[in-house]
């Protein structure tokens, strides 16, 4: 297998419309080369761990599933819901990584990094065969994974990311995710949605 090739990635547009600071960005770049790190051994590039593979086909230890243990609805054994469970781990990972370094990372930079890390996962996930998914079903990913690293991240202010986490649907069911996000519409084109 193939290491998917490194995009040059960048962070949407800042939801202020104030350009992402270079700060910002070599954070968000720290976070997507770390977790291709985590994904990728250095001493076997070519080919994803058998560990994640084993993830993005539902196979957690018993740790992981009690960190979900009180998700509702409740983790299944689906390739959506093992996709959002592998990316929210594989960005608590990075993000523990980075501030053992002494790197803050921003609640938007951890976002976008962990919406690139979903990405990432979902082009494995289909180069070794897991599973295809549609633009629709990435979305609804995304959302998961959102809810599930709101219960099970330490550094998340249950309250504040539950109201976000409601006004991010809100918008999206208004059709006006773009609104709140922008880049989101030109994101789900990109990979064939609406």
């Amino acid at each position: 297998m193939v290491q998917p090739e490194q995009k040059a990635a960048n962070m949407p547009p800042a939801t202020d419309s104030a350009d992402v600071s270079p700060e910002e960005q070599a954070i968000y770049d720290m976070m997507v080369r770390e977790a291709l790190g985590i994904i990728y051994p250095e001493d076997d590039p070519g080919n994803a761990r058998p560990q994640i593979l084993e993830n993005l086909r539902g196979e957690f230890d018993q740790q992981v599933m009690q960190m979900f243990a009180q998700a509702e609805p409740p983790v299944q054994q689906t390739a959506q819901d093992a996709l959002a469970v592998t990316a929210v781990i594989l960005t608590m990972m990075v993000e523990a990584m980075l501030a053992q370094k002494g790197t803050d990372v921003a609640d938007d930079v951890a976002f976008y990094a962990g919406a690139e890390i979903i990405e990432l996962l979902v082009e494995l996930a289909e180069t070794v065969g897991i599973a295809d998914f549609q633009q629709n079903e990435v979305d609804d990913i995304a959302l998961r994974a959102m809810d599930l690293y709101r219960m099970a991240s330490p550094r998340v202010d249950t309250e504040a990311l539950t109201a976000e986490f409601e006004e991010i649907i809100a918008a999206g069911e208004a059709g006006k995710l773009n609104d709140l996000l922008p880049g989101a519409e030109q994101y789900a084109q990109s990979r064939g949605g609406a």
